[in-house]
Order: structure tokens, then C-alpha cells, then sequence
């Protein structure tokens, strides 16, 4: 069975096994792009992964697949699919690299998230409408969000470029904000000269901070 299927049968998947699947489909493509002569995959979609009864993925048609050649200026090939294919992938005056796959990655993470499409990247060149993942499912974390949304940049040079740092960045836990605005109140003490400093002291340490809930953040990984 396919991620297209899953994903047309049950619509947006779990946080969980949307991290799996990113994490297999990262190391697949920084094994391509680490090649002697790096592979570029150009066509990452959810009908081209395979789910596997032992929880593993896999990738299949290779058809539009190059080698990476750092002295073209441009490709000669406009291969890829509506909603996961890149800018470059449109244009035989743009060249494509590891930066066209981490396109196609984060447009299959949005479509697991969210469970929609993205905007085509033709489309958003007229006029781009795409929204945010955490405005369409509001239990995908800002961070993740974020990311995404940077790996679907239409600029290449906006656009994260290279799989290791894409992960690392994807799977990197916010940090909780405390409100600094909060204030402890201490009650204030009488007056007296016979108050000593080592008696403040100990006024002082047995003041507890209040608790700070945490319960509305979510972390993306465990």
C-alpha cells in the first residue's frame, strides 16, 4: 500500500508516524545526495512511497531522477507533480538540486499534517495562497510549522538546501517561553531593627515560585 492511500482513505495522520515516515524519507535522500555523484530524486510524492507491513518505507519510480551536475546552469528536463514539485522543476532555466528535493519532502509532510494538497508551486508564482500547516491543523507545532513552510520556499535561496539540516531543524524541541511579565509577590515585612540578614535569608527561600503550566505545549519529539 501506498502514503496515497492512507492519506485519501484517513486524511492527516498522527504527529507520531508522520515522524517515522520523515525520518526514513530523510535518510533515503541523504543517502542520494552523498552519492559520488549525487542523485537528485525530483519527484517525492505520497503515491511513490510504498508503506511496508514492518513499518519501513519505500521509494519507488526513479524515472525522473538526475545526476547532480554542479557546472549546468540549467536543466533540460521540466519533470515533477502538481502540488510537490519545485519552481525549478517548471523551468529549463533553473537548476535543480538537493534544495528541489527538500521541496518535495516538505510538501509530503504538509500533505500528512494537514491533509491537503499543497498549492502548486506554478500557481503560487501567480499568486500564493498557501496556509500555513499550524492554521490548518492547529495540533502541528509552530516549530514544525515553520520548517515546513521554509523547505517550501519558492526562492531557492530562501529555502533550506541541504537534508541533514532540514532534519535537524524539523526535529528540534522549542524551547517552553515563560511569561516574563510574571510577577511573585512577596509579602512585605514590618519594620524592626532587629531584623538580621541571615533572617531575610531564610524569608526569602522559603518563597516558592508558582507553578508554570506546560500543559498546552507540545513537543515534537518525546
Amino acid at each position: 500500500s501506498t502514503l496515497q492511500n492512507l492519506l485519501t482513505s484517513n486524511g492527516a495522520q498522527p504527529q507520531e508516524f508522520v515522524i517515522d515516515v520523515a525520518r526514513q524519507l530523510a535518510n533515503v535522500l541523504e543517502y542520494l545526495h552523498t552519492r559520488p555523484l549525487p542523485i537528485i530524486y525530483r519527484d517525492m510524492k505520497p503515491a511513490n512511497i510504498i508503506l511496508q507491513p514492518n513499518g519501513r518505507v519505500r521509494l519507488i519510480d526513479f524515472g525522473v531522477a538526475r545526476t547532480y551536475k554542479p557546472e549546468a546552469l540549467n536543466d533540460t528536463v521540466c519533470l515533477g507533480t502538481r502540488g510537490y514539485a519545485a519552481p525549478e522543476q517548471y523551468s529549463s532555466a533553473r537548476r535543480n538540486g538537493s534544495w528541489t528535493d527538500i521541496y518535495g519532502i516538505s510538501a509530503v509532510l504538509y500533505r500528512c499534517l494537514t491533509g491537503k494538497t499543497p498549492q502548486s508551486a506554478q500557481e503560487r508564482l501567480e499568486n500564493d495562497m498557501l496556509t500555513e500547516p499550524c492554521l490548518v491543523n492547529r495540533s502541528i507545532p509552530s516549530n514544525v510549522s515553520k520548517v515546513i513552510m521554509k523547505g517550501l520556499s519558492l526562492e531557492v535561496s530562501d529555502r533550506i538546501s541541504n537534508i541533514n539540516q532540514f532534519v535537524d531543524r524539523l526535529f528540534e524541541q522549542p524551547q517552553p517561553v515563560v511569561d516574563s511579565s510574571a510577577e511573585i509577590r512577596v509579602p512585605a515585612r514590618r519594620p524592626t531593627s532587629n531584623t538580621r540578614p541571615a533572617q531575610a535569608r531564610a524569608f526569602c527561600s522559603s518563597v516558592t515560585t508558582p507553578e508554570i503550566s506546560l500543559k498546552g505545549l507540545v513537543y515534537w519529539l518525546a
